[in-house]
Parts: structure tokens; sequence; C-alpha cells
């Protein structure tokens, strides 16, 4: 069976000239030919069909578009493998231009020399057939995450990103022709369901779940086909869970402060995290922040903190600082949630 492949990667010819301008509708002669391919690299396997428009645009000796000239496409020393070229309009409009659609059924690799021709003059580009066949490769598929939790009627979304590398060399392969499936189809939807490659070998859509009042929860596959290869990758969805832990990630743990200095530690500026007992992450409201701190392993609070922006002053402390973290959250069924973390104020 036939598959129609759709190309997103453009490589064209020519740029146009005086785009900002008005064509006006007149007789004189054509003098320049601009020929756009709309996909100079085509990619596929053996019996796709792959079709792309053409576009000749004529100008006249002052670069101004010429309406009404008739324009001749042609395959230079046509063959079969090489694909037909059917033209759209009979004249050009006027913008100068007239289309044609150029299709191919793919049966080898090579070069497809295209012709538009006006009166005497003539241009040409460039179509490079590649059949995969014959090329090993190695497919990736990744999820930016691997789990999301949902409630009633929301909607969430995560990338998924394709990389295709040819197996020998392990170099990126552009311009592949991808087809992207569900399973099982009803837990969500994609971005897009087809695509090629980009020159790094990659391709990003989306995933979404379905909002509903009661969510699908479960495992939903991403799946990736080019050719016969299919890799694929897991997305679960879950209920939210109760929050359980809470994490705290500063940036660094370790100061240096030259003697007799104050240093001002910016609490507001650590990460938070809270999860389940999975380690999934709970998206939960915070009531309230509380901070404890300790110094050389006393039990008595460190004096210099200002509650206010959620930062210490060292002044002229070294050592190690423990900070506790406990949090109250807006929800009187959940437990308050604690962390420590530590702070070593070095000597400069």
């Amino acid at each position: 069976m036939r598959n129609l492949l759709l190309f997103t990667c453009c490589l064209t010819t020519f740029a146009y000239l005086g785009c900002d301008e008005q064509p006006t509708l007149h007789n004189d002669p054509v003098n320049s030919i601009q020929l756009q391919i709309e996909h100079q690299l085509v990619t596929g396997f053996g019996g796709d069909l792959c079709t792309q428009h053409i576009t000749a645009k004529c100008f006249d000796s002052d670069s101004v578009p010429v309406a009404g000239a008739q324009v001749e496409f042609s395959i230079q020393n046509r063959q079969d493998w090489k694909g037909t070229i059917t033209p759209i309009d009979s004249i050009t409009d006027q913008n100068g231009m007239m289309r044609a659609v150029y299709s191919v059924d793919l049966v080898q690799s090579g070069t497809v020399a295209i012709k538009a021709k006006a009166g005497q003059l003539e241009e040409s580009a460039n179509i490079y057939l590649s059949l995969l066949d014959n090329t090993p490769l190695h497919l990736q598929i990744e999820a930016s995450r691997r789990i999301l939790t949902l409630l009633p009627n929301q909607l969430r979304t995560l990338d998924i990103c394709l990389m295709v590398e040819d197996s020998v060399n392990q170099n990126p392969v552009s311009a592949v022709p991808v087809r992207f499936s569900l399973d099982p189809p009803n837990m969500g939807t994609l971005s897009s369901y087809s695509g090629t490659t980009d020159q790094n070998g990659k391709l990003l859509i989306q995933f979404q779940n379905i909002p509903a009042e009661q969510p699908i929860y479960g495992t939903c596959n991403v799946i990736a086909q080019v050719g016969e290869q299919v890799a694929s990758t897991p997305i679960d969805l879950r209920p939210i869970a109760s929050p359980a832990h809470l994490h705290i990630s500063p940036r660094d743990t370790t100061v240096y402060v030259p003697e007799g200095e104050d240093f001002v530690f910016d609490l507001s500026a650590l990460e938070m995290v809270i999860t389940d007992e999975g380690g999934v992450g709970v998206p939960v409201r915070i009531k309230d922040i509380q901070i404890e701190i300790l110094y050389d392993a006393q039990t008595e609070p460190f004096p210099f903190i200002d509650p206010h922006i959620l930062a210490i002053h060292t002044n002229g402390y070294y050592g190690k600082i423990v900070i506790i973290f406990t949090i109250t959250l807006d929800s009187e069924e959940f437990e308050p949630l604690a962390a420590e973390m530590e702070l070593f104020v070095l000597r400069r």
C-alpha cells in the first residue's frame, strides 16, 4: 500500500527579489526565472508515494514579475524512477508564479533535474531521492516526563522526541518520514501523527491527555514507526496522590566568606519539590514555611536570620549550618512536611 508522505524541511534554490513590490500586469518578455523546489531531499522507503509543489517565478529585465507567461516544466533525461511533473496553472499569475506538482514512486536513490522553460529561457534545480530500504536505522524515542499526574478535567502536555540514526556510524539521518500512534488510542492525543526528521535526525511532537471528570488512568504507549522499524515510550497517567516528602535542592552548599565580613544566603532561591511516596511531584498549595537554623550541632537557634526575605546573615560565623524547613499545606487533610539541608560557611 502506498503511503502519502508530507515533508517539513524546505530548501530553495533561490531568494525572492522585490517580494514587497506589487506585481503589475504587462507583456514584457521574461528575462529571468526563479525555480522553487519545496523539498530538495526526498527520503523514504520502496513503494512510498512522495509529492510536492514546484513553483516557477518569471521576471522581466527590471526584476518585475511577469504575468501571463507560459512556463513548461519537465524532467531532464526522463525515466520512470524519476517521477512525473504536472502543471497546476496554465500561465503565470499576477505575481509571475506558475505551479506544478512533482510525484515519484520511490524505487531507487538518485538525482532528478527539474527544468522550467519560458520561451528560450531555461532554469533548472535538483531533487535528491534517497531510498532507505538498505539503510540500517536506530530509533530512539523519549518523553520529557514518564509520569503525568491528573486532576479531574485537567489538561497536561509533555514533549516527545524521536531521534533517528544510522546503526553503523550513529550519524543522524534527516528527512526520514515518521508515523506516530498511541496504544491505547483513547488515552490521549498527539500534536502530529506524521512528520520528517530535521537536519539533526530529530522530530519533536507533543502528547496531551484527554481531560475528563473521571480521567482515564494507566499506561499509554507513544509509538514511532519508520518503515518496518518501531520504537515506543510509555507514559503513565496517574491520579494525584497524597504529598509525602519535601525535597530541597540548593544551588550550592558551600560559601566562602572573607574574615570578619557578613554573607547573606538567600533561602528563597532554593528549589522545593513536594512528591508522593513514589517520588512523583504533587501540585499542592503551601500555606506557611517555618525555618529553624542550627549551628555547630547545637540545639539553640541560629540568631542571624531575616524571616521577611528568607535570608541568613553569617555575621562572621564559620562552620556548618543546618537549615530545617517545615511547610504547612493549604489543606487540613495533609500533615506538615519537613526537610533539612546543610550549609558550610568557610573562611576565604
